[in-house]
């Protein structure tokens, strides 16, 4: 069939196809800028050579930890920022997120928090139960979730869980406002 398609199409619709083809597909990662003018060879010069890039701003993040459930169904928990924005809330069943208290950080401890959370971003720790701790980071491009029976950590706690919840509630605590 191939063969008949081809032999039916006129000689230089053929060639056109396969230049446009060629054009569409291989070319445009051939190009590279041509300067003009008198400083042609400077500027050409100039650009090949690339200048140092400036750092890359980090990426915006948020960070959650909650626990709760039970008979009432109520969550409490912490959302932290990478702009340093602190917000403790309450979420009751059938009803909307509620913020407890909100306030600002130094941008630079939130960061650490979620630096050390990195370590875990391969852990499957996905336990439910009456009572559930959660922890939650999420990225432009990504969103991890950890989730244990109970609640808060024990020693006996998987990772995260074990040490990196115990010190981010912590911290979370001490940022609270001071009446």
């Amino acid at each position: 069939m191939p063969n008949a398609l081809c032999a039916a199409l006129p000689y230089g619709l053929i060639c056109r196809l396969v230049a446009i083809l060629f054009a569409v597909l291989l070319l445009p990662g051939c190009q590279k800028q041509v300067a003009k003018g008198p400083d042609a060879s400077a500027s050409s010069a100039a650009s090949d050579s690339a200048a140092p890039a400036a750092p890359a701003s980090p990426k915006p993040f948020t960070l959650s930890l909650s626990s709760g459930g039970g008979f009432s169904g109520a969550y409490t928990g912490y959302t932290l920022a990478s702009d340093g924005s602190v917000r403790a809330w309450r979420k009751r069943p059938a009803t909307p997120e509620s913020t407890t208290w909100a306030g600002q950080a130094n941008p630079d401890s939130i960061a650490a928090l979620a630096k050390a959370l990195d370590a875990y971003l391969g852990a499957a720790v996905h336990e439910t139960g009456n009572m559930t701790t959660q922890i939650r980071y999420t990225l432009p491009d990504s969103a991890y979730q950890w989730s244990i029976s109970g609640v808060g950590a024990s020693a006996g706690a998987p990772e995260p869980f074990r040490t990196w919840y115990p010190r981010a509630e912590a911290w979370c605590r001490s940022a609270t406002p001071k009446p």
